[in-house]
């Protein structure tokens, strides 16, 4: 769009001098997108050593992003893994991807049963005496998530879950997860206690769920911080099922001097955005839908 301006006057005329300016055709954004948490692994009354904990989701965050204003993105906000009990140990359940506009945060991922800790954001836990997951599955730059943690030997807990902050290493206790605008999200869970022995193991910061203690399920993910469940603890004598991951969350911010927003429908949250600061900031807690830029 273009419009005409600087009205110059000289002596016994008017003239309109035009300028050609060009209003941008951009909207810069910012936005973070996070994935659900796996949850994590629990353990039957078959026999076995503890479980791990379920990785937090893929954390990705833009800032400056353009957006062609007029365009329609699709929003879709991962729901976490569902936990799982039964009568054989299990590795839980990977948490479910994230998306807004081109960019995609990947699920956690879980706990293997009597294999390696599965890949995802960020990796599951490793079941002890086997691999954790490897995180950044999506193989991205900036990375959106680490590796879980190793339990390579021993009666103890299983490795914790990945969290987006930094690396685990061969411990039990769930990953930290990443800061955006104060708040930390996607920990990972942590390793179950397998009874008589150690444990059980907290969950990252970052809505990371605690390893369940003697006779426990493990504790679930926070919801919409993506955190990684925690894994039940181990005992011969029930079933024992490994924490929910928690769901992902989507947050685009831009100039509150711009309109709103339209569509939006079948997503959480859309519809109550806040003003602050001069910026508009849309906090969307589930679904899926689209959204079209002014």
């Amino acid at each position: 769009m273009i419009y005409l301006s600087n009205m110059r006057k000289l002596p016994g005329a008017i003239i309109f001098a035009p300028t050609l300016q060009t209003i941008p055709p951009f909207l810069t954004v910012d936005f973070l997108v996070v994935a659900g948490g796996a949850s994590g692994g629990g353990c039957g009354s078959n026999g076995g050593n503890g479980q791990g904990g379920g990785g937090g989701g893929g954390f990705r965050y833009k800032s400056n992003f353009s957006i062609t204003k007029g365009s329609t993105h699709t929003v879709t906000v991962g729901g976490g893994g569902a936990a799982i009990s039964g009568s054989v140990n299990n590795g839980g359940t990977k948490g479910t991807n994230s998306t807004f506009s081109t960019v995609t945060s990947t699920g956690g991922g879980n706990c293997g049963a009597f294999t390696a800790g599965l890949n995802g954001g960020n990796g599951g836990g490793a079941y002890t005496g086997y691999g954790a997951g490897s995180g950044n599955e999506g193989g991205f730059s900036p990375v959106e998530g680490y590796d879980g943690g190793t339990r390579l030997s021993g009666n103890g807990p299983g490795g914790g879950g990945g969290g987006a902050g930094g690396n685990v290493g061969n411990t039990s206790v769930g990953g930290n997860g990443a800061v955006y605008n104060s708040v930390t999200y996607a920990g990972g869970g942590g390793g179950g206690k397998t009874d008589g022995h150690g444990g059980p193991m907290a969950g990252g910061s970052g809505g990371g769920g605690n390893g369940g203690d003697t006779g426990q399920n493990g504790f679930p993910g926070t919801a919409n911080l993506g955190g990684g469940g925690g894994a039940s603890s181990f005992g011969s004598d029930t079933t024992r099922a490994g924490g929910a991951g928690g769901s992902g969350i989507v947050i685009i911010k831009y100039a509150a001097t711009n309109p709103l927003l339209t569509g939006g429908a079948g997503l959480t949250g859309f519809s109550t955005p806040v003003e602050s600061g001069g910026y508009r900031t849309y906090t969307i807690t589930g679904g899926t839908g689209t959204v079209t830029f002014p």
